[in-house]
């Protein structure tokens, strides 16, 4: 009876350590996939970074080739103007 139970003690033993193993195992598997997920957001708010600036520099972009064309506009229209109100007269 005596053998049967250091039997079962060191089969408990054998279980406990096994599972102090997994949970250590499964803490390095949360470390990593921690990481990674820190690195995907950097990655991406990286990204997000850059495609909002480059949509601010398409709007300036626009704004100014926008402003260039009333500016063609308006200096192309005003001799019409000055010729229309000079053949009105």
């Amino acid at each position: 009876m005596c053998r049967e139970a250091e039997k079962t003690k060191l089969l408990i033993v054998n279980e406990k350590q096994k599972v102090i193993e997994k949970e250590a195992e499964t803490e390095r598997k949360k470390a990593v996939i921690g990481k990674m997920l820190s690195a995907t957001v950097e990655i991406f708010a990286r990204h997000f970074s850059i495609a909002r600036k480059l949509k601010v520099v398409y709007l300036i972009t626009l704004a100014k080739q926008n402003i260039d064309n009333f500016n063609f506009l308006t200096w192309k229209v005003t001799p019409a103007n000055k010729l229309i109100s000079f053949k009105l007269q």
